[in-house]
């Protein structure tokens, strides 16, 4: 083989693997399509929208327009028709996180790090979460005390709540059994 043939098959091998990379890393529309969100899991999600002032949010792109699998709702991760990941860190949350959002009974990343909650606490419905492995809500201004649902929660093997507020003069120090 002469170096222009190798050069021209370097150059169709990689054209085809971008072209596999972009296919497979479509948040896995290809999966999800033509598959709806059950209603429970985009109710749980428009209300952690309102809850959290989603007007406001940096970035809400598709958000409350339709399916959020379909639509491609920002920060969101779908898998099988059903919310698998909340990702929205540092995109300007404001207000509560809602109890609603034990509704998501597939959810295993919950990364809301970097947002601003007011002073709000977390949802005993978190312990609902069955499927959950991973949380981040880091640097959130969150208060109070894990509750004790957290212990259903079975998976988690990340569980990130730095700087989270004192009440009573106590610290917060999360303790997950498993």
């Amino acid at each position: 083989m002469t170096n222009v043939t190798i050069q021209k098959m370097t150059r169709y091998l990689t054209g085809a693997l971008i072209l596999a990379t972009l296919i497979i890393g479509t948040d896995e529309l290809a999966i999800t399509a033509g598959i709806e969100v059950p209603p429970e899991e985009r109710a749980a999600l428009v209300a952690l929208y309102n809850a959290a002032g989603g007007s406001g949010w940096t970035s809400s792109t598709n958000w409350n327009n339709g399916d959020p699998c379909l639509n491609n709702w920002y920060g969101i991760v779908c898998s099988g028709g059903h919310i698998a990941g909340i990702q929205l860190q540092n995109n300007n949350l404001v207000g509560k996180i809602p109890p609603a959002i034990g509704d998501l009974s597939q959810l295993t990343t919950f990364w809301v790090y970097g947002n601003v909650f007011l002073g709000g606490t977390i949802p005993k419905q978190f312990g609902n979460l069955s499927q959950l492995q991973s949380i981040h809500m880091g640097f959130c201004n969150l208060s109070g005390y894990l509750p004790p649902e957290f212990g259903n929660l079975s998976l988690l093997t990340q569980l990130n709540l730095y700087t989270i507020q004192k009440q009573s003069g106590l610290e917060i120090i999360p303790v997950i059994s498993q």
